[in-house]
């Protein structure tokens, strides 16, 4: 004989009480799990850039703080609007820049903030201040050379190569136009 409280109605509550089973803790968290790749992309150069120790003035370190937070929100929102259903053009540069731009910062903050500030600090140059904006600087500028050389070669006319390839079991009907 089975019990027929533990079968389920065609809503898929126990007992058919038509209750909700509760979320687990790990459902619930599950959900901003897709938020941890744009927050690191945007926190780990903003920390690098401005954080470490360079002791900027107040206001620039508020500004540099506050465009990354911009672009920490804008980036998803620029992107959902020119990939989503309103598939706008602007919106979709606006959102692919952004994307391009701080994982170019992304990348070199890592790199050369563990890499460079290694070498800076077995080298004894300056102090922790000191090597902290030579990172920032150092990020800065790379960043910039790359993005615009990218920039350059997006917008360049493509190189052609003209190539005459010969079969040689083809037949003589078969040649491409204007050659011999």
């Amino acid at each position: 004989m089975t019990e027929t409280s533990d079968t389920r109605s065609a809503d898929g509550a126990a007992g058919g009480a038509g209750r909700e089973a509760p979320r687990s803790r790990l459902q619930r968290l599950m959900r901003y799990i897709p938020l941890v790749a744009p927050v690191l992309l945007w926190a780990v150069p903003c920390w690098v850039l401005l954080h470490t120790g360079q002791r900027w003035p107040l206001p620039v370190t508020v500004i540099g703080t506050g465009l990354f937070v911009l672009g920490l929100v804008g980036m998803p929102l620029a992107m959902a609007r020119g990939h989503g259903r309103r598939q706008q053009d602007r919106a979709a540069i606006v959102g692919d820049t952004l994307l391009g731009g701080i994982w170019v910062l992304f990348t070199w903050s890592v790199l050369l903030g563990v890499l460079l500030r290694l070498a800076l600090t077995v080298a004894g140059v300056g102090d922790g201040q000191d090597r902290a904006r030579i990172v920032t600087w150092a990020v800065l500028g790379v960043a910039a050379v790359l993005l615009a050389w990218g920039y350059a070669e997006a917008r360049r006319v493509p190189r052609v190569r003209r190539l005459d390839v010969e079969l040689p079991r083809l037949g003589a009907g078969w040649t491409a136009p204007g050659s011999s």
